[in-house]
């Protein structure tokens, strides 16, 4: 059916998306052809005003002043509005944005029309007509519903200018032909153009999920979802560019698994990757939403705490070192802790300076004992990050 397009189709996520390319789409379009159009007419009406033809009747030049007067005046209020809202701090809703466009288009079918009201009264001419039709089916986006409304609408006004005509003009059936012949060719025009656009439309979308599936696989490990070690350096290094600039520490948190060879020796492997795979989902939930995860390599796993002390990351990473140790991992029949060591940045402190002093603080923890939270105490050294 002519109504159906392939916008049904589409998922729910993506219909806003489409409405606001066809918005745009058009917005830049109506601007174009609203500044010609404005430009046409204002030659048109000069015609009429100080150069009109030999013989040309009062009345006629009366009429044809007044539709291209306000065919200026559209375009005008138009050029203006739009500028106006692209200018303004509200955000208008797309649904809106499209309703004043086909506000638009219906108004300037009824002067259009009207114009063809003129030229047939004067000419028998279908000069107006067949510029709104191919307009409408040519430079807009818009659905099935919405062409043929509009499109409709200026056949139905075309055969009401015959019918107003009739007293003075005698119409033809050739008339009513040329009128149906140039709707269907539009017809034809808009579906050719309209399955060209959705074509792309969708042809865009699929490269743009396939780009972030690139990106997110590339940025991911793909046994815990986690964030993988060579994103995580790229934003440890962001975070530290930040804070050197704002003057806020921030702090990571590095974490091992305990004794992890001997549950892949006593359970296999694939028990030993669930057991990673429940430990990240862990991490996920007890963190703050700023905060990311990455898997640091093996069954090492590191945590970013933008805008945190070394005594707030202490604290966080006791209530997962303490959910770790009462969770019941799929497969395992003993209770599995983690030992964590603690950095906090300061100033002028390098990307390996501050994963050393985890790293340092998460090898205190397993030397005495395992199963426990060890902060060295504060990075940086004001000058310098060298050790103390």
């Amino acid at each position: 059916m002519f109504f159906r397009t392939n916008k049904q189709s589409l998922r729910e996520e993506y219909l806003d998306k489409l409405l606001a390319d066809q918005n745009v789409h058009n917005y830049k379009h109506m601007n174009d052809v609203s500044l010609l159009m404005v430009f046409l007419s204002a030659l048109m009406l000069l015609q009429h005003v100080y150069f009109p033809q030999k013989g040309e009747l009062p009345e006629y030049a009366r009429s044809y002043i007044f539709i291209y007067g306000s065919l200026i005046v559209l375009g005008i209020v138009f050029i203006i509005s739009k500028a106006v809202i692209g200018r303004t701090k509200i955000r208008f809703p797309e649904i809106v944005k499209k309703r004043m466009m086909l506000l638009y288009l219906y108004l300037l079918s009824v002067f259009f029309v009207g114009l063809t009201y003129v030229d047939l009264h004067f000419t028998m001419d279908l000069s107006g007509f067949i510029i709104v039709i191919l307009f409408l089916s040519t430079m807009i986006w818009q659905g099935a519903l919405e062409f043929s409304l509009v499109s409709g609408f200026a056949l139905l006004m075309l055969y009401l200018s015959f019918q107003l005509i009739a007293p003075y003009k005698q119409m033809q059936f050739q008339h009513y032909v040329q009128g149906l012949v140039y709707y269907a060719l539009s017809m034809v025009l808009f579906r050719s153009l309209s399955g060209i656009r959705m074509e792309n439309f969708l042809n865009r979308i699929n490269l743009e999920g396939q780009y972030r599936m690139l990106e997110t696989e590339s940025a991911t490990d793909p046994l815990t979802g986690l964030y993988n070690r060579r994103y995580m350096k790229e934003e440890l290094q962001k975070e530290l560019s930040r804070s050197e600039r704002s003057g806020h520490c921030f702090s990571i948190v590095l974490l091992d698994m305990d004794h992890f060879k001997k549950i892949n020796d006593s359970y296999g492997h694939v028990t030993g990757d669930e057991v990673l795979r429940e430990l990240a989902r862990i991490l996920r939930e007890a963190v703050r939403l700023s905060d990311k995860v990455f898997r640091f390599g093996g069954e090492e796993f590191l945590i970013l705490l933008p805008d945190s002390k070394g005594e707030d990351a202490f604290t966080q990473a006791e209530r997962i070192r303490e959910k770790v140790e009462n969770f019941p991992f799929t497969g395992l029949r003993r209770k599995t802790t983690i030992s964590i060591g603690i950095a906090q940045s300061g100033e002028d402190c390098t990307l390996e300076y501050l994963i050393h002093q985890a790293d340092k603080g998460l090898y205190t923890a397993k030397k005495k004992g395992r199963n426990r939270v060890v902060w060295l105490g504060e990075t940086g050294v004001k000058g310098s990050c060298d050790e103390d």
